[in-house]
């Protein structure tokens, strides 16, 4: 189901003041966020019915032009529209932090484990997670801090992706799982731990943690050990 939601655009009452605070309010079901646009507009020169400034006016001490304010609400009306949409699209509910993300006022502080740790407390609750998921999913976060414990999204891209399949196929990944082990893990794991992983990139994009795309855009082709087996029967 889409969520519905209003974006309005208005001046904060001040008294003995010509010029304004510009602020957006955002509401979606029964929650509220309201965001300042960072701007000082004169409220004689403002239009209600548009939620815009008078075009060839000028606004404040700075005497900021009316289509460089105009500009900055329409980059925050698409952003934020943009984040709701990104929410629809992942069956994801929005939320304050994630519209003030997407809106430029608030920079994620949280590292990487932290946020895929606020994943699995949150997620597991709300999609009442088994406990062998449970268990797959800190599996697969604990791969990737053996992988590399100082990773960052920021540093998330198919390069990165690729050496994290390379880790999960040496004997380093299988003796994580079995002590013994002489191999890495198989590939129609490694497929599973993918496809858990690029949920994971998709819930925090959706919550404005992440930027990239690799969630819809990296699906590698690992070939099985049966198909393997079966090619070389045809060789030798």
């Amino acid at each position: 189901m889409a969520n519905k939601y209003n974006i309005l655009f208005f001046l904060q009452p001040e008294k003995e003041r010509d010029d304004r605070h510009l602020r957006c309010r955002v509401r979606w079901g029964k929650n509220m966020v309201t965001l300042n646009v960072g701007y000082r507009v004169e409220h004689d020169k403002w239009s209600r019915y548009t939620q815009r400034c008078i075009k060839s006016t000028t606004h404040g001490k700075s005497k900021t032009q009316a289509n460089t304010i105009n500009r900055a609400i329409d980059r925050m009306d698409s952003a934020i529209a943009a984040y709701f949409e990104r929410c629809d699209l992942n069956d994801a509910e929005p939320t304050a932090n994630g519209i003030r993300i997407a809106a430029g006022k608030e920079v994620a502080e949280k590292g990487f484990f932290d946020v895929f740790d606020e994943f699995i407390g949150t997620v597991s609750i709300q999609k009442s997670w088994s406990v062998a998921l449970r268990s797959k999913m800190l599996s697969l976060r604990k791969h990737l801090h053996n992988f590399n414990p100082a990773i960052t999204f920021k540093g998330f891209d198919d390069d990165c992706l690729y050496d994290f399949i390379s880790y999960l196929q040496s004997v380093d990944a299988g003796q994580t799982r079995y002590v013994n082990a002489r191999c890495g893990l198989k590939n129609t794991t490694i497929s599973r731990m993918l496809g858990f992983l690029r949920f994971f990139l998709r819930w925090a994009n959706t919550k404005g943690y992440y930027n990239g795309n690799l969630h819809n855009t990296f699906h590698p082709h690992l070939i099985e050990l049966k198909y393997f087996q079966n090619c070389a029967s045809m060789l030798f």
